[in-house]
């Protein structure tokens, strides 16, 4: 199924991000997948006290490849005008919630 998603999707991508995906990305996830242990039987809330390295190098898992520069710019930019838009005309937040006491929550 993943690998269907990979194979539709791949023809959203710019071709520079074609290359990427097909030469960085899917490698490190064949690898990354066929390498590490199988997490799905892991009760992941008994391990987060523990060193992230510690972990990675139990288990056999390597990290993703940082992503290049131009992404990252491109990620930062859609996420500053998404929370930009949630708020109204007159600048209040209408989905937000204040706490009034202990276990009780009123609309600002």
């Amino acid at each position: 199924m993943p690998a269907m998603a990979v194979a539709g999707a791949q023809f959203r991508l710019s071709p520079e991000d074609r290359v990427l995906l097909w030469q960085t990305y899917l490698p490190w996830a064949t690898r990354a997948g066929m390498r590490s242990a199988d997490l799905m039987c892991l009760y992941y809330e008994r391990h987060l006290d523990e060193p992230l390295d510690e972990l990675r190098r139990r288990w056999r898992i390597e990290p993703a490849p940082q992503p290049p520069p131009r992404l990252i710019r491109r990620r930062r930019n859609s996420s500053s005008s998404s929370s930009s838009s949630s708020s109204t005309a007159n600048g209040t937040d209408e989905g937000k919630l204040a706490t009034a006491s202990v276990g009780e929550t009123r609309r600002q």
